[in-house]
C-alpha cells in the first residue's frame, strides 16, 4: 500500500489576524464575548509558494472560544494545504 503524501510541519509557515469591536472596556470585567470578533487563519508551504487563507466568521467569541476555532480552522486548512500541494507537485492518488 502506498504511503499518504505528507507536508513537513518546518515547511508550513502559518499566522493569524484578528479583530474585534464593541463596546467592552479592556480593563472590564466583562466577558471577551461581549465584542464581535472575527479571525483569518493563513498557512503557507514555503517551497512551493502555495497559500490557503480563511477566515473564523464573525461573531461573539470568548477568548478560549476563538482560540479552539483558530485551531480547529488551522487543522482543516492544513489538511487543504497537502491536497493543494500534493496538486501543485503532481502527486498521484491524493
Amino acid at each position: 500500500m502506498k504511503k499518504r503524501f505528507e507536508l513537513d510541519e518546518k515547511d508550513i509557515a502559518w499566522g493569524w489576524h484578528g479583530s474585534a469591536a464593541g463596546l467592552r472596556r479592556k480593563l472590564a470585567r466583562t466577558s471577551a464575548a461581549v465584542d464581535v470578533r472575527s479571525s483569518y487563519v493563513s498557512l503557507k508551504h514555503i517551497p512551493t509558494g502555495v497559500e490557503i487563507r480563511a477566515e473564523v466568521p464573525l461573531g461573539h467569541y470568548s477568548n478560549r472560544e476563538m482560540r479552539s476555532a483558530r485551531e480547529q480552522l488551522r487543522a482543516e486548512l492544513q489538511e487543504q494545504l497537502r491536497v493543494m500541494v500534493a496538486r501543485h507537485l503532481r502527486i498521484r492518488g491524493q
